[in-house]
């Protein structure tokens, strides 16, 4: 139910208003969704390194936590902007408009040549 407090305004609410909006709308917010799936694919491997390198022992938890945060960013951040961005521009280019990016034009044009007599 919290979560669920949490969100609808988010989606529902004026989009000029409101604190939950306001927080989702903070840029470091928006960067780390941004790379979000790339912590997702590298955060426990940055964590098994830590491990190996013996940081938990060293460190002690809080500074793990931050040490494992920062290189699951890091690395999740070198991940967007070398490979994910750079493959999604190429599928772009190679598949053409999607409906998200197609007008109306677009699609009465391809219409009518699917409707044409051959």
């Amino acid at each position: 139910m919290v979560a669920l407090g949490l969100v609808l305004p988010a989606v529902i609410g004026d989009p000029t208003r409101g604190w939950v909006r306001r927080v989702l709308a903070f840029p470091p917010l928006l960067w780390v969704g941004l790379v979000s799936y790339g912590f997702f694919l590298w955060h426990l491997a940055v964590i098994t390194q830590l491990h190996r390198w013996g940081v938990d022992d060293d460190a002690g938890i809080p500074l793990f936590t931050l040490a494992a945060l920062g290189g699951s960013l890091a690395i999740a951040a070198v991940s967007w902007y070398a490979l994910e961005r750079p493959a999604l521009r190429l599928g772009r280019r190679l598949t053409g408009p999607t409906a998200q990016t197609r007008t109306l034009a677009d699609d009465r044009a391809a219409v009518a040549a699917d409707t044409s007599p051959s």
